[in-house]
């Protein structure tokens, strides 16, 4: 995270970062905390430190905290961190800085958990499709991790019921083919039951969302149709069925950096289902 993803998590004003800036510097020199510079794509100027737990920092979580953080750390991975993953990452941390103050703006809902990636790479999430060769049925394994899971829990009257999407956070670098071999994994791992053992609930729906642009949401769309009804490469099992019964499961939607509130994102009707070009909102309250 940033210093000032940390006072939006904390929901501080951004006239505290000088002094959060100060603190996560101790934090650094005492190695609690590691950090590194965020990838930079233009000849001039610098990007804020992006920093995380160290290992002197997870153990002190640990032992003090009873915080257990199910997690090793190796300072020689930051070096092994793809350009695109550090963006990925702090896009992903708005979503969720996102949901965890929700409530703030609509009392009637509230985040029962939140689950990051790194929390979720701890558990094995592996389905089987069968790739179409147009000749035959190929089988492949497939192994993925979600980017998160969000658990909201949204009073109505005097009933609440449960809301729980998961999040994949596209950055534009996934091509068609290995993009619908996604959509066709989420569709195995819900129909299979696989995502009620994992996580012990029905309530599921599947965000795809980009900070890149509107375009890019709505190209996700049109290849999520393409997979579930048209041509699909990937098939959840071995009679190669179209899935256009699973288009409730996805939505996708664009949020631009710093450019929405938790009630934009959430609330408000930014999101497009398969086949549907009626915008709706992620979590119906109504």
């Amino acid at each position: 995270m940033t210093a000032e993803q940390i006072l939006r998590h904390r929901d501080r004003s951004i006239n505290g970062l000088p002094k959060m800036q100060e603190k996560l510097k101790l934090l650094y020199e005492q190695k609690y905390l590691d950090r590194f510079f965020q990838p930079r794509y233009e000849p001039h100027g610098s990007l804020p430190f992006v920093y995380l737990l160290a290992s002197k920092g997870i153990k002190y979580l640990n032992d003090y905290c009873g915080i257990a953080a199910h997690v090793y750390y190796r300072p020689s991975d930051n070096y092994k961190r793809s350009p695109l993953d550090v963006p990925h990452d702090l896009a992903l941390n708005e979503m969720l800085i996102a949901a965890r103050h929700l409530e703030k703006y609509e009392p009637s809902v509230h985040l029962f958990e939140a689950r990051h990636e790194w929390m979720l790479r701890s558990e094995t999430y592996r389905v089987t499709l069968f790739r179409d060769t147009h000749t035959q049925l190929v089988r492949e394994d497939v192994r993925f991790t979600p980017d998160g899971w969000l658990d909201f829990r949204i009073s109505v009257g005097n009933q609440t019921h449960q809301a729980c999407i998961l999040v994949e956070m596209d950055m534009d670098t996934h091509q068609k083919p290995r993009f619908q071999r996604k959509i066709a994994s989420y569709v195995a791992f819900i129909n299979e039951g696989l995502y009620e053992q994992q996580f012990q609930t029905t309530s599921v729906v599947i965000c795809f969302v980009t900070p890149t642009s509107e375009k890019r949401a709505m190209q996700m769309k049109a290849w999520c149709e393409e997979q579930l009804a048209r041509s699909p490469v990937y098939h959840p099992s071995q009679q190669g069925a179209t899935g256009i019964d699973d288009a409730g499961l996805f939505l996708f939607g664009a949020v631009l950096p710093g450019a929405l509130s938790p009630t934009d994102v959430f609330l408000s009707p930014l999101w497009y289902a398969p086949f549907d070009m009626k915008p709706q909102a992620l979590i119906d309250i109504r």
